[in-house]
């Protein structure tokens, strides 16, 4: 399942109200430092839900709290336009 970020600034806000590095972010939720960073700077807005919820415990919130699942209409136009390379 594909989940989006709620509210960008929100997410990040909350990031630096922590004090938390995106790399120490990263390593606490067992995901790329690359993720992180395009998350919270917007070049990305959608992640797995394994990805959405680790992040999530990282930062200690609820569930939910940032990332809410994607419609699945949306989910396969995301499928749609992967890049390879």
């Amino acid at each position: 399942m594909q989940m989006r970020v709620r509210d960008l600034a929100a997410l990040t806000a909350y990031v630096r109200l922590l004090g938390v590095s995106q790399r120490r972010l990263a390593g606490d939720a067992g995901v790329g430092h690359a993720t992180v960073n395009h998350l919270l700077s917007g070049r990305r807005r959608h992640c797995s839900a394994e990805t959405a919820a680790a992040i999530e415990r990282a930062l200690g919130c609820p569930s939910g709290l940032f990332f809410e699942p994607v419609d699945p209409v949306e989910a396969r136009v995301l499928a749609t336009r992967r890049v390879t390379r």
